[in-house]
């Protein structure tokens, strides 16, 4: 998740070239695409991505309380759970309200009718495209998943035409999430602190690694990282 960014250039030692994007000022909210919402569902293999719905509740629920132990050390949303399935229906009319007013997407990633994680698509600032976010359950890891549904989300924002790039981002240390972006082909930009104590899970260091993705260069199959 076209402006203009300002940039610069830096060489991490025993790295590569960080081009470090930063993002502009987008609309009210975050909105950065008018008011249409983004495309809210597409596949991949045996991957069915799509917006979270009332009638998904149960399964979110299921989903998220299961998994708790899994995604605490690195998900700073999991320090508010458990919560009440009550609860949890009113976030996804919050989530369903936002979609239809322009603003992100948040998605489950079902297989065989069972959720298997969660992702979306989050306008965060940038000023050419929305974010990539997304959780694996615990006993879906090594699967292919995270990378799978998010080269699926790029396709997605790449065939709604509306958007020069997706971006990623992940801590420092999450190493898994680091290959999703380099599996796809991802551009590294740059990694800066996060301010916010909200927003570091226990396992994380505190610096976000950001990756971007030129929508062209996708469409050009040159960001189509091995399978």
């Amino acid at each position: 998740m076209a402006g203009i960014a300002r940039s610069w250039s830096t060489r991490v030692a025993g790295g590569p070239t960080l081009r470090n994007t930063t993002p502009d000022a987008a609309g009210p909210g975050g909105i950065i695409g008018g008011v249409e919402p983004l495309p809210e569902q597409t596949s991949i293999d045996d991957l069915l991505i799509r917006r979270w719905r009332a009638e998904d509740v149960p399964a979110l629920h299921e989903a998220i309380t299961s998994n708790i132990d899994h995604l605490r050390p690195r998900m700073p949303w999991i320090a508010d759970e458990p919560t009440s399935i009550e609860d949890r229906r009113l976030l996804v009319d919050g989530w369903t309200a936002a979609w239809r007013d322009g603003g992100d997407v948040v998605m489950g990633i079902w297989r065989d009718d069972r959720v298997v994680g969660a992702t979306g698509l989050h306008h965060r600032g940038w000023p050419d495209g929305p974010e990539i976010g997304f959780w694996v359950d615990g006993a879906c890891q090594g699967q292919g998943i995270a990378s799978r549904s998010s080269r699926a989300l790029v396709d997605l924002v790449a065939s709604d035409g509306r958007y020069d790039a997706v971006y990623l981002a992940h801590d420092r240390t999450n190493l898994a999430s680091r290959r999703v972006p380099e599996k796809l082909g991802f551009d590294l930009l740059h990694e800066v602190p996060v301010t916010d104590p909200e927003k570091i899970a226990p396992a994380d260091a505190g610096f976000s690694v950001r990756w971007r993705m030129a929508i062209d260069w996708w469409r050009a199959g040159a960001g189509v990282g091995p399978g």
